[in-house]
């Protein structure tokens, strides 16, 4: 449960540029990526695109850890892109409430909130309202489309074609 899927009309390429872009625009850094598509091309094997693009704020982390030392194990937070059988692609990622609730601490419930929260400041903000990473960049990245709370899983015959 708490897995955000958004569909999107984006290519797969498209929707790493995007996602990357955001991260930036949100004042945090991708600090890993795990790419299975990456991977198996270079094993001759052709996937459809598949990525965990790992995204981490310091301030975030640091508060993190204030908090909770077991949870510092959830930074980076965690974004998956998935191409879809029709060439477009998906981006999905744990909801932050759903990924602090195993703590049990109020500290990370403000901050899964503050994560949660579609609110972004602008230079020219009177409110001092705090940049609000996880939605903003998921917002940000994507286009209106459609979301789900899971997605259908590929079956194995669909994910893997090895090369002739």
């Amino acid at each position: 449960g708490g897995l955000e899927t958004v569909a999107t009309s984006k290519s797969f390429a498209e929707l790493q540029s995007a996602l990357e872009a955001a991260v930036t625009a949100n004042d945090m850094i991708v600090v890993s990526r795990a790419c299975a598509s990456c991977g198996a091309a270079k094993r001759g094997i052709t996937v459809p695109g598949n990525m965990v693009v790992g995204v981490y704020r310091n301030d975030f982390a640091l508060r993190i850890l204030e908090a909770s030392v077991p949870a510092g194990i959830e930074a980076p937070i965690r974004f998956y892109l998935t191409e879809n059988d029709d060439g477009a692609a998906s981006l999905s990622y744990r909801l932050p409430s759903m990924v602090f609730a195993p703590y049990g601490n109020e500290e990370l419930d403000s901050m899964a909130g503050e994560l949660s929260t579609q609110t972004r400041s602008t230079p020219a903000s009177r409110s001092g309202t705090e940049t609000r990473p996880v939605p903003a960049i998921s917002s940000t990245a994507l286009p209106p489309a459609r979301r789900h709370s899971s997605r259908k899983k590929p079956t194995s015959s669909s994910v893997v074609k090895r090369a002739s």
